[in-house]
């Protein structure tokens, strides 16, 4: 491959380096060609520095640079080694690289830059990136993995045979799967993922699911009380928990972290619901505490907020309602309004989506993710009950 710019060869799965004890990463140079030596269990990590020189762990050990050089090789001997490849500056252009890395639990790893950056994966190597000629050929390794940088990177795979792991940032990352099992770790941005048409497993292409739950502090009790809870409540400070959800949220269609006020023994029915609608990239608009509003439900509605908790009753009557509880949870208000037979609609702003033949974003329908979160951990829909109609309303019990 030295000296044929784009040209990308695989070595076969061998390890090419001589067994028993290997020396500590050391450079040696061949012309135009530079070796790096790897160690048992070494990592060695490549980037170039400000000049082209070529730098192995942040030190340049040869006199070639990426203008000079018509190729780089790394060469492990047995045991568990990690290259990098730091493509975070200056690129490697035309500088060919190859990976030789023993059998074992070894891998590539390349970090992306914050720039537009494209790779693309065959049976045959990684190009790093086509625009300038740039590729690694792997052999001998167990994992490729991508840490993609904050911009528009695209990594696509056709006949990768070996497992592939991508992990994104904010940014439109995308990766196009190939047959092999990848798993896909995306950031907070419009990550896309796209599996072959073979034995593909894409665990994740979003952020993890940390959510919390947490008593109250004194803090939160203190600004809950005389707002959406109060003496006389049918359930004390001490038995309600803060949960800390990562949602989907409209326009940005980014993940942010919205706060929710339940009863103790309904806090893990919520966090799994909200886990299945994450998954789902169901958006919310937003998710204050109600006490944001005063503990005002209409201009928490108003507001299209997302709520659970507030010590209040049904409207129009003298029962508590189940939110008084800490046993159920309004969705979008405005998308998802709560209708009567007669034509009412709250909020007002809500009844452009009483006409539940649309489809719009964040708006339940029954058999939808939103729908199917909740009857997962056995809540029920306002939007089935007879009559009056309360699409954003999902409770433990039913009412």
């Amino acid at each position: 491959m030295a000296g044929v710019a784009g040209a990308i060869a695989l070595a076969g799965w061998l390890a090419l380096a001589p067994s028993g004890t290997a020396a500590p990463a050391a450079c040696s140079e061949a012309g135009a060609q530079l070796t790096v030596g790897l160690a048992r269990g070494e990592t060695a990590k490549l980037r170039v520095g400000p000049s082209g020189e070529i730098l192995v762990d942040g030190e340049q050990c040869a006199a070639v640079t990426t203008s000079t050089a018509s190729g780089l090789i790394a060469d492990g001997g047995p045991g568990a080694q990690r290259l990098v490849v730091d493509l975070r500056g200056a690129s490697f252009e035309a500088v060919e690289l190859e990976a030789r890395l023993g059998r074992g639990r070894d891998s590539v790893h390349v970090l992306g830059t914050s720039g537009a950056e494209r790779h693309s994966l065959g049976s045959e190597g990684v190009s790093l990136d086509p625009s300038t000629g740039a590729g690694l050929a792997v052999s001998g390794t167990d994992t490729l993995s991508f840490e993609l940088g904050k911009g528009a990177d695209r990594v696509e795979s056709a006949g990768w045979r070996r497992p592939l792991h991508l992990s994104g940032e904010r940014g439109r990352d995308h990766l196009d799967g190939a047959r092999a099992r990848d798993r896909l770790d995306g950031g907070r941005g419009d990550d896309r993922c796209e599996g072959g048409a073979g034995t593909d497993a894409l665990i994740s292409c979003m952020p993890r699911f940390d959510a919390t739950s947490s008593p109250l502090d004194a803090h939160l009790r203190n600004r809950m009380t005389g707002r959406s809870w109060h003496r006389g409540c049918p359930v004390g400070l001490n038995r309600l928990r803060l949960l800390r959800l990562p949602h989907w949220t409209m326009g940005d269609r980014d993940v942010h972290t919205g706060r929710l006020v339940v009863h103790r023994d309904a806090d893990s029915d919520v966090l799994r619901a909200f886990r299945s609608l994450l998954h789902a990239r169901f958006e919310i608009r937003r998710m204050k505490l109600i006490d944001r509003y005063g503990g005002d439900d209409r201009r928490s509605m108003n507001a299209d907020n997302t709520s659970a908790f507030n010590c209040r009753f049904v409207a129009g009557t003298s029962r508590w309602s189940e939110h008084a509880f800490g046993r159920a949870v309004d969705v979008n208000p405005v998308e998802n309004p709560y209708v009567t037979p007669s034509g009412h609609v709250s909020p007002p702003a809500g009844r452009r989506f009483a006409e539940r033949s649309r489809r719009a974003s964040g708006m339940v329908h029954r058999g939808d993710a939103a729908h199917r979160a909740f009857a997962r951990v056995g809540w029920e829909w306002g939007g089935d009950w007879p009559g009056t109609k309360d699409y954003q309303h999902f409770s433990a019990t039913g009412r």
